[in-house]
């Protein structure tokens, strides 16, 4: 029963990768109500940033005729502001654990106690 459950679970989750954006295939079906200026804008983010959705957004402004010169500039724009939010982000991770109250918390003794309460044994480390 637990199997089935779990089976039953993860299948539920499989089946929703595709609600609330978070897509795994490349369809440009997807886009075909999307906004003019949605569409556009998020096109030139995705050349900007490598997306592998820029062509299926390509594909869509093609076959809708839209002439997206009008949101060049916004959406180089902000591709440039995610890059640049990305690359601060990672900056960050890198500085992670490297500072020297992380150094002094690795190499300080820990200190345990355990006690007995009722059928249990409780440990604190300090």
């Amino acid at each position: 029963m637990k199997k089935f459950l779990s089976l039953l679970i993860v299948g539920l989750l499989l089946n929703g990768c595709g609600i609330g954006g978070a897509y795994f295939t490349t369809d440009k079906e997807r886009y075909r109500d999307t906004p003019v200026s949605t569409l556009c804008i998020g096109y030139y983010e995705s050349l900007i940033t490598a997306n592998i959705h820029a062509s299926a957004k390509r594909e869509m402004i093609e076959e809708r005729g839209i002439d997206c010169s009008p949101y060049k500039e916004e959406g180089i724009m902000k591709g440039e502001a995610t890059n640049a939010y990305y690359e601060k982000l990672k900056g960050n991770l890198e500085h992670l654990g490297s500072n020297t109250t992380s150094n002094t918390l690795k190499t300080r003794p820990i200190n345990c106690t355990s006690r007995k309460v009722g059928n249990y044994v409780r440990t604190f480390c300090y």
